[in-house]
Formats: structure tokens, C-alpha cells, sequence
């Protein structure tokens, strides 16, 4: 994708994109949105949706962070190495604070983001570090609208190809082909 549409997409939704220059060991954001042009207006209508979702869950963790749960992380990531006394921390910690190891801010520290947005199968990949059902949905009508919509210029489009496939509008796909 464009770098400007790839600024403009991170500037506007920094909840969902909080991990686009991130280190490629935390995420595959790294490397950008790995899609065409032409899906621009879907990620956004995507994104402008999960936004308010993302922006809600990582106020969440935010006040999980000012709570018990911030010392409990950091108590466990001192003794991984030590068995026996994980095992006692974990029953204490889970007796004084239920449910900590079942946290966002746990398991994937902090809210819901976007971990990769790619091209695969000639449709869209929208993938989550974690996500509710209501994000779920929003994220499986773009896949489904990406297979109807050419990657190179937003128009109707068509999944085509052999091998590699992609989704191209009949312009675009003679273009490809002539060259």
C-alpha cells in the first residue's frame, strides 16, 4: 500500500494500529499493510469501526495496569524460570486476584490490535492479537466485500488467477495480462 494511505490509516486509528512500527518480534505490522491501493476504503470503513472497540478494551487494561494486575505480571515474569515457585505465586495471585491470568493484559499485554493486514487467496487478511465477537464480525464483512473489490483501483472486481490469485476488476486483470 501506498506510504501516505498507510500514514493516513495508522494517524486515524492509532488504537487499531498501535503496533505498525513496532519491532517484527512483536508483530508483522512490521512490514506495513501488504495490499493494494484499492482496499484502502475498506480498511477504513473497518478500522473506523474498531477503533471505538480497540480505544474501549485498552481503557480496560489501562485501569488493570493501575491495579493488582500490573504487579501480579511483573511477580510471574521474575519467577518463569523458578517451577515450584510459579506454581505457589500462581495460586496466590489467582486467589487474590481471579481471572489475571486470563487478561488481555496478561496473556497479550494490553487491548486488541491489528497484528497483520495482508493479501492472501486474492482476498483480505485481517488479523487481531485478539478480539471480541462485534470485532469479529467487522472484520469478517471486509474479508467478504475484499473478494468483490479489485486491490489495485476499489472497483467490482472478481477473485482470478491460477496459482496466485487475486482479486482484480476486468481492466486491471488485462492490464496484468498484457504485460
Amino acid at each position: 500500500m501506498d506510504q501516505k494511505l498507510d500514514a493516513e490509516l495508522c494517524r486515524k486509528y492509532p488504537h487499531v494500529f498501535v503496533d505498525r512500527r513496532a519491532s517484527m518480534q512483536i508483530t508483522a505490522m512490521c512490514w506495513g499493510f501488504e495490499c493494494g491501493d484499492g482496499w484502502y476504503d475498506l480498511l477504513q470503513e473497518a478500522a473506523a469501526k474498531l477503533e471505538p472497540l480497540c480505544k474501549a478494551e485498552f481503557d480496560k487494561c489501562a485501569l488493570l495496569e493501575k491495579s493488582w494486575y500490573k504487579y501480579a505480571r511483573q511477580i510471574t515474569s521474575l519467577t518463569i524460570r523458578i517451577p515450584f515457585v510459579w506454581k505457589i505465586l500462581y495460586i496466590v495471585i489467582n486467589q487474590l486476584c481471579p481471572g489475571v491470568y486470563n487478561s488481555p493484559l496478561y496473556l497479550y499485554g494490553g487491548g486488541p490490535r491489528a497484528s497483520q493486514v495482508k493479501e492472501k487467496y486474492g482476498t483480505l487478511r485481517f488479523y487481531m492479537t485478539h478480539q471480541t465477537e462485534e470485532m469479529s464480525k467487522i472484520i469478517d464483512i471486509a474479508e467478504r466485500k475484499s473478494a468483490v473489490t479489485c486491490e489495485i483501483c476499489g472497483q467490482k472486481g472478481k477473485v482470478r488467477g491460477h496459482g496466485w490469485l487475486y482479486c482484480r476488476c476486468s481492466s486491471c486483470w488485462k492490464k496484468e495480462q498484457s504485460v
